[in-house]
């Protein structure tokens, strides 16, 4: 999100340690997708959410997903073991999901299928539950 917010003019620039002492519930302020936490951080950035199961997630539906105002969705993959990663999505090329990463064990971004991606939860303003 502090990725999010430094690269999309319509929020305000937001450290991480600002949502982590105000959303974060698990070990080292992480956040529980199971929490109210969580619940009360999509609605005050306004975030709709998807489900996709593994290899369901393809490059035409990140395509409708970047091509509208917003430009961005973060998606968060189910690593296993309870673990899960979040990750700034940006652009489709040749079929392939490019997208910013937050750890920094290794690169800053990824590129790879979007077919390839574990079961993720997709957060975006550009996303209408009801």
């Amino acid at each position: 999100m502090e990725s999010w917010t430094s690269a999309v003019a319509y929020w305000p620039t937001t450290k991480q340690d600002d949502f982590v002492s105000k959303y974060g519930t698990g070990d080292h302020g992480a956040l529980d997708a199971s929490s109210q936490n969580f619940a009360t951080f999509t609605s005050d950035w306004k975030l709709g959410i998807q489900f996709y199961d593994p290899g369901q997630f393809s490059a035409s539906a990140a395509s409708g997903l970047l091509n509208n105002n917003w430009g961005y969705f973060m998606f968060i993959e189910l690593q296993g073991g309870g673990v899960s990663h979040a990750r700034l999505a940006y652009d489709v090329a040749d079929a392939n999901l490019r997208a910013m990463e937050p750890a920094t064990t290794g690169s800053d971004y990824i590129v790879g299928p979007a077919s390839g991606l574990k079961k993720i939860m997709i957060l975006s303003p550009a996303i209408t539950n009801t």
